[in-house]
Order: C-alpha cells, then sequence, then structure tokens
C-alpha cells in the first residue's frame, strides 16, 4: 500500500511544466503584441516625416547643400556683365573707326589744300620776283636822274631791294641822283642785309 502513493506526484508535476510553458508562452506573445504596437506607433508617422524632409530638401535653401546653383547663377551673371562690356567696347570700336577715318580725310584734304598753298605761294614769289626783276630792267634803262627822282619818293626798304638785283655801275647812278639822306638810309638797309647771315 506504501508504494502507490508517489504516482498522483508524478502525474502533478507533469501537468504543472505545460501550464508554466503555456504562461511564458502567454506573456512572450502578450510583450511581442505590446512591443509591435509601439513599433507600429512609432513608425506611422515616419512617411508623414520623410515626404516632409523631401519636401522640406527641395527648399531652395536645402536643395543644393554645395551651393552649386548660387554660382551657377552667380557664373551667368557675370558672362552676361562681360557680354554686354563686349558689346560696349565693340561700339566704342566701331564709333573710334569712323572717328579715324574722317580725321584720315581731314588729314588728306588738309595736305591738298597744303600742296595747293605752296604751290600758289611758289606761283606769287616767282611772280614777284619776275615783276622786281621787270622793274629793275626798267629802272636800269632810265637816266639816272629821273630815277633819282623816282627812287627819293619810294619807301627806304622796297627801293634797297631794287637797287641790290640792279646792276652796281646803274645803282651808283641812281644813288648820286637821290636825296643825299634817303640816300643813306638805303646804303644802310643794303649793308645789314646779310648782318645776320651765318658765317663759314
Amino acid at each position: 500500500m506504501s508504494t502507490a502513493s508517489p504516482a498522483p506526484q508524478t502525474n502533478r508535476a507533469s501537468y504543472a511544466l505545460p501550464v508554466i510553458a503555456v504562461c511564458f508562452l502567454a506573456s512572450a506573445v502578450l510583450r511581442g503584441e505590446v512591443f509591435a504596437q509601439a513599433a507600429g506607433k512609432a513608425f506611422e508617422d515616419k512617411p508623414k516625416e520623410m515626404a516632409a524632409a523631401v519636401t522640406h530638401f527641395d527648399d531652395d535653401k536645402n536643395s543644393d547643400p554645395c551651393g552649386l546653383s548660387s554660382v551657377a547663377k552667380r557664373l551667368k551673371e557675370r558672362e552676361a556683365e562681360f557680354a554686354e562690356r563686349e558689346a560696349k567696347l565693340n561700339e566704342r570700336e566701331a564709333k573710334l573707326d569712323v572717328v579715324t577715318e574722317r580725321i584720315k580725310k581731314m588729314m588728306a584734304a588738309l595736305d591738298k589744300a597744303k600742296a595747293s598753298l605752296a604751290k600758289t605761294v611758289s606761283h606769287v614769289e616767282g611772280a614777284q620776283a619776275r615783276d622786281i626783276d621787270h622793274l629793275v630792267t626798267m629802272y636800269s634803262s632810265m637816266k639816272p636822274k629821273r630815277a633819282g627822282v623816282l627812287f627819293n619818293e619810294m619807301d627806304v626798304h622796297f627801293a634797297s631791294e631794287l637797287l641790290v638785283r640792279t646792276k652796281p655801275e646803274a645803282a651808283a647812278y641812281i644813288l648820286s641822283n637821290m636825296d643825299a639822306d634817303k640816300a643813306f638810309a638805303i646804303s644802310v638797309i643794303i649793308a645789314q642785309r646779310n648782318q645776320n647771315a651765318p658765317k663759314n
């Protein structure tokens, strides 16, 4: 009778272990559900936050963290400035070409006018020299007394110019028939003609 009593204790122990295991399993399942709910709550707003982050990233201030767009914008502005300066320089160069062409034409006209003036002066001087030579020939052909009277009425400088061109013998006759003061003044002018000329 004493050997049959331990059997019920063994059966109780064998039932208790599965019950404990079921309790632990239920507890784990409950903990898993709680964790899953917490994780779900933690991540349920993430799509909205990510969308907001993307929208915020697309903002002008954050879409180009390295500042490349601002650099490109500045480069375009500088390029536009250089293009404007180049256009102004080209415009100034075109105006300068026009002015230069006008100056060239004016210089050509001035050179032509100078050549014409030089030709006119040469012609006048030649004509004047011919006229003086003609007068010298005419006064040399006169009688010295008559020529002396005419030379007395002339300007002393003009009379000296004529007498210089006259042959010395004829000039001496004319001077001898002139007023003494006039003849002296003419002689002084003739003597001083080459006073300032360079001497070798």
